[in-house]
Order: C-alpha cells, then structure tokens, then sequence
C-alpha cells in the first residue's frame, strides 16, 4: 500500500516505522495493524496486540495492548492523534467483542505522548514497567 511506503516519521525513538511493524507482525495471530486517515492520507498508525505480550500492562485477559503508535510527521499538532484514540473505544466495541480495556506503556521519557494518552480518556495506573527504552508508564481505558 503506498500510503504506507509514504508515511514519515521524522523520531523514531518511542515507536516502530509502520511498514516495518507490518512486515514483522502480519503472520501473527490476535495482531492487528490499525491505519486512521483523514480523506486519502494515512495521519495516524497502531497495532492492537491481543496476544500474551499484554500480560506485561495487565491482568485483564479481555484487554488489547496498543502498540507502535505514531503520528505521520506532516500531520503531527493537527489533532488526528487524539481523534483516533477517541474513536477507538467505538471501534473495539464493534470490531473486538467481550474485550473490556485497552492497554498501553508510554515511556517516561515521552512527556508529550504521555499527555495526550491523558487528553484522550486514558488514566495512569501508577505501574510502570522497564521496556527496551527506558520506564514506561502503565495507561489503560474501559470500553
């Protein structure tokens, strides 16, 4: 898909390259590539991760973990990130049935990923778990 090979992400830092999350997980079984556009370009991309790697952010079984979320670098500070993690608690609800929350680390050292997953309706558990990069905070969100 072109949109995707097109997609930029000037910091990788915190996040993986869509296309690169995509070749490496798309055999896998409970992953889940989430592309949100607006019109014909791709702003924001995610994965859901249904699988045991949750169990590292929470005990819940009927949870989905986000993983890899990025905002395409020429449409960051338009609000297409928080637009799309609002309109994920809709979708789980009709795509996803029986799952009660979604899941998350954000690294501490993210401050403006951190305050969006707050603006967006997520809630810090006060947990955090040491990830490759560093401590990452511990959100989550009912659906």
């Amino acid at each position: 898909m072109k949109e995707i090979k097109a997609y930029q992400l000037d910091d990788a830092s915190f996040t993986g390259i869509p296309s690169e999350v995509i070749e490496e997980n798309h055999l896998k079984e409970n992953y889940y590539p989430i592309l949100c556009f607006e019109e014909d370009r791709l702003v924001c991309f995610f994965s859901l991760d249904g699988s045991e790697n949750k169990n590292v952010y929470t005990s819940n079984e009927k949870s989905l973990l986000i993983r890899s979320f990025s905002t395409d670098s020429r449409e960051t500070r338009k609000g297409y990130a928080t637009k799309s993690l609002r309109a994920l608690i809709p979708f789980i609800k009709s795509n996803f049935e029986g799952v009660e929350e979604i899941v998350l680390g954000v690294n501490e050292k993210n401050p403006n990923a951190y305050q969006m997953y707050l603006k967006a309706g997520f809630i810090d558990t006060k947990k955090k778990h040491l990830g490759p990069r560093g401590y990452q905070h511990i959100l989550k969100i009912k659906c």
